[in-house]
């Protein structure tokens, strides 16, 4: 097996020791990187990136295809985009392509981050948890070149947050590293709009007793305020037409808990500071925060269908996802500005900076908008397609917002396999002109030898 692969003596094959919450790390490998400096001048040492990858790497080295996860997505591509890699003739074929995915900095699912330990350091055992140090989207395109041991990248495929990072692989490195982009439902910069709600939800998670600024223990997260965070990121990803047509005003019977105690405990956790004495309160599962180890009182009542909807899944992020993490990741989203400290705002103001960085952007690029968009709305995309030189645009037709990139998965495959199939053609052209020029420079030289 062909691995992209550099410098091996800062390769560290390791399983989930560094990580506090292991049952929620998808099957993945992890490498160790002695030592990181970030965009803001802090030092991580021994830092963990958890990648995936499928396919073999090439004898040219040219065949990676680096795939950007979402917001709340992991580096397992096979879990949230499986049409795009399996099927008769995918678009991302590990046959064909070497596919890689690493998860983010500052992501529950494996690379360093709040649940993971301080420095690696599994004796200690003391997360970094609030203390962890602020990343931006940059970062996570410096870190991951340390890992790949490619000549050039094939493509680079984002899809909203994912998005951003791509962009910025195309600005950082340039086209004879990059050779090609997959914009999928997302922005040059992230405007006052997105910034808004992602304040509303971390001002969810903020409301929330149990969070403490950060310093919970693992017995008194802050269930509620992330379940109330990811209720209020679903309504963005989503549309009126969809919401309507799923739930309209039908309703279902569900459990409401109707008794409650309180009690205090020992705090446990694995932060280096934290309190002493908590308290815990008997709340339903369903209205985000409980503790199955105490008696419920419960009653089946209806309720509007999707009041239950956004419920379960606030509940069900909570089994998966961190707060702390959260925060991070909204947090490092609102950095993104492709003219940030590349191009000064003129008399054209922002939307002019923005446009000169991104027309330094020469790469062969797929831009994808969902019309019903409401959280990165397709006049995003549309700015990234006027801007870009080199660009085509596609459309995913959906009523389902932006969580369209993830539902309508066989219109994304057939936009970016035809995407592909042009390039294999720009490609084969391209080595014809080279091989022409070649050819032609010979014959001056012969003629010119008489």
């Amino acid at each position: 097996m062909h691995l992209p692969s550099q410098n091996h003596e800062n390769r560290e094959m390791g399983g989930q020791k560094h990580h506090s919450r292991p049952s929620i790390l998808p099957s993945q490998l992890y490498i160790t990187i002695p030592e990181f400096t970030l965009e803001s001048g802090e030092t991580l040492r021994n830092v963990v990136v958890a990648f995936t990858f499928h396919g073999l790497l090439n004898q040219r080295g040219d065949n990676a295809v680096v795939i950007c996860h979402a917001l709340s997505g992991n580096a397992a591509i096979e879990e949230w985009w499986p049409t795009l890699m399996s099927g008769s003739n995918p678009a991302l074929d590990p046959n064909q392509y070497c596919i890689i995915c690493c998860n983010v900095l500052g992501s529950p699912y494996g690379s360093s981050s709040p649940l993971t330990y301080r420095d690696a350091n599994v004796k200690a055992m003391e997360c970094y948890g609030p203390s962890f140090p602020a990343t931006t989207i940059r970062d996570d395109v410096r870190y991951v070149l340390d890992i790949l041991g490619v000549k050039s990248l094939h493509c680079v495929i984002g899809p909203s947050m994912g998005g951003m990072t791509a962009l910025e692989w195309a600005l950082l490195y340039g086209q004879d590293y990059v050779r090609s982009l997959v914009l999928v439902a997302t922005a040059a910069k992230q405007g006052a709009w997105q910034i808004a709600c992602n304040e509303n939800q971390r001002s969810s998670i903020r409301c929330d007793k149990n969070y403490r600024d950060g310093w919970y223990s693992d017995e008194q997260r802050p269930e509620a305020g992330l379940a109330a965070a990811r209720m209020a990121a679903l309504m963005t990803y989503r549309s009126y037409s969809s919401f309507e047509e799923r739930f309209g005003r039908r309703k279902r019977m569900a459990p409401r808990r109707i008794k409650s105690n309180t009690e205090t405990r020992p705090a446990k956790g694995c932060f280096g500071s934290k309190p002493t004495e908590v308290t815990t309160v008997s709340v339903s599962p369903l209205n985000g925060e409980g503790d199955d180890d105490e008696e419920k009182a419960t009653v089946d009542e209806p309720q509007f269908s999707v009041q239950t909807y956004l419920k379960y899944h606030g509940d069900k992020f909570n089994a998966r996802f961190d707060a702390n993490c959260y925060v991070h990741i909204l947090d490092k989203m609102d950095t993104h500005d492709v003219s940030r400290d590349r191009c000064t705002p003129d008399s054209t103001g922002e939307d002019g900076a923005i446009g000169r960085a991104l027309a330094r952007i020469r790469q062969p690029t797929l831009v994808v908008g969902v019309p019903s968009d409401i959280l990165y709305p397709i006049q995003e995309q549309q700015v990234l397609f006027e801007n870009i030189p080199n660009t085509v645009l596609g459309v995913i037709e959906s009523r389902d917002g932006h969580d369209a990139f993830l539902i309508e998965t066989e219109q994304l495959d057939g936009l970016v396999r035809d995407f592909f199939g042009k390039l294999r053609n720009l490609e084969v052209e391209a080595a014809a002109r080279t091989q022409l020029e070649s050819s032609r420079h010979s014959v001056i030289l012969w003629a010119s030898s008489f």
